[in-house]
């Protein structure tokens, strides 16, 4: 090294030293604030892992405060892996602070983790109109070995090689145009060698159609179908065919809610409760889109298959009308619940018939209360996902409204965190409603 550059590197070092010597910590531009305080919120700021997929990812915050819930964190508009979410004390569960912990979610690479077994909860807190900086470690998929979700395969054909082909309507091939993608590797796992796949991390909780094939060379086997990317699955492939192994899930059936119930559960029964003792089990919480249409997804576990049972749809309490229908699982079947007719078998990709509850649609007003940040309106089918739909000012007027069918229950609510009144139903008719901070209400005509 050259002396004088030396020198010059021990005289600054001594001049760092020196007593009396002002030293300014350096701060990263990540950790700079992205968020603004508010008066009477509790600001949380995070630092995201940089495993994050920022374009894709949805990073949730729940914990007793909550009532268990995920709120959902606003990604910084400026800065990368920074994202805040601004807290109302008034709106945590009865008597639950966030002393009592609380943690952090991805939509794609489920719950922060400080190692492969140990899941992390955080207990810091403040005021309102006080920030809480952190920085989260790592998703839980940062420990897999592997990409993201796998398809294992037992490989007992005589096939010369081993190509996967994913498929969806209105979506990319995420493995690219036939053929698709060679195996990634191949693993033993409890004495068996298996051809694996790495379904990647940024296809998590996406709904696929899997083709296992020769590399275009004339074989193939359907692998899968309407997979939703949520864990590894294992397939035995031979010549004649290719089967989950030890599956423990049967058939499917995707549930189109025209019920304007908020929350559906299915209860089954013929050659066995399946779902369960009455009011059956409720559905996957990921649903489908087909066609432009939302389905919930029901899973039946592998002892169902080929067995006849007869569906009734409900809200944990009522019923659709007796005349259920009747299924053989040998497939998975595509349902439109209604409550007038009960439910039916329908071809997702053909005219589907919104039905109206029970003639025409009725317009609900409501006021805004003076804490609430905005004005939501949710019933399951009619508007858009939790927490629902804005609603629209009306001219002249203190009031809020939004047209539903006749019949909907709905709830009203602010968002991302706020206090919603109850389940409003049996409204038939055009309602005008005063909402309280606290989500009470009075229906005043």
């Amino acid at each position: 090294m050259n002396m004088r550059k030396l020198s010059s590197i021990v005289l600054l070092c001594s001049l760092l030293l020196l007593p009396g010597c002002k030293h300014e910590e350096i701060v990263f531009p990540i950790e700079q604030p992205q968020f603004e305080t508010k008066a009477g919120k509790i600001l949380i700021e995070i630092i995201a892992p940089t495993e994050t997929a920022i374009s894709k990812d949805v990073i949730c915050i729940q914990g007793p405060f909550s009532g268990g819930q995920p709120l959902e964190l606003e990604r910084a508009e400026y800065m990368d892996y920074k994202y805040g979410i601004y807290l109302d004390p008034a709106t945590f569960a009865k008597g639950k602070t966030l002393a009592d912990g609380y943690w952090f979610t991805s939509s794609l690479s489920g719950r922060e983790m400080s190692d492969q077994k140990t899941e992390v909860k955080h207990y810091e807190t403040a005021a309102a109109g006080e920030r809480i900086d952190l920085t989260l470690t790592h998703w839980e998929m940062f420990f897999n070995a592997h990409n993201g979700h796998v398809l294992y395969v037992e490989d007992q054909s005589s096939w010369s090689t081993l190509y996967l082909y994913a498929w969806a309507d209105g979506e990319p091939e995420i493995f690219g145009g036939w053929p698709g993608t060679p195996a990634t590797g191949t693993e033993e796992i409890d004495g068996v060698e298996y051809t694996y796949f790495d379904l990647m991390s940024d296809n998590t909780g996406k709904t696929y159609n899997f083709i296992l094939n020769d590399g275009g060379a004339g074989q193939q086997k359907d692998a899968v179908s309407q997979f939703e990317i949520t864990r590894d699955i294992y397939l035995v492939l031979t010549d004649d065919a290719c089967k989950e192994k030890g599956a423990s899930v049967g058939h499917r059936l995707y549930a189109l809610n025209h019920t304007g119930w908020l929350s559906m559960s299915l209860y089954v029964w013929g050659d066995g409760e399946f779902m369960g003792g009455w009011p059956g089990s409720k559905p996957l919480k990921t649903q489908i889109e087909v066609a432009g249409n939302k389905y919930d997804v029901f899973e039946f576990p592998a002892n169902a298959n080929d067995k006849k049972i007869n569906l009734i749809f409900n809200n944990g309490t009522d019923k659709t009308k007796p005349e259920s229908i009747q299924l053989t699982l040998d497939k998975d079947y595509y349902i439109q619940v209604v409550v007038d007719g009960g439910p039916k078998e329908i071809d997702p990709y053909g005219d589907i018939i919104k039905p109206d509850l029970p003639e025409g649609n009725m317009v609900i007003h409501a006021t805004q209360p003076a804490s609430w940040p905005n004005l939501f309106i949710f019933s399951s089918g009619y508007t858009n996902d939790w927490p629902g739909s804005l609603m629209d000012k009306e001219k002249d007027s203190n009031y809020f409204s939004f047209e539903l069918p006749r019949g909907a229950t709905f709830v009203f609510s602010s968002a991302p965190i706020g206090n919603q009144t109850a389940e409003i139903k049996n409204i038939t008719d055009d309602a005008w409603f005063e909402l309280n901070d606290d989500g009470t209400y009075k229906q005043v005509k």
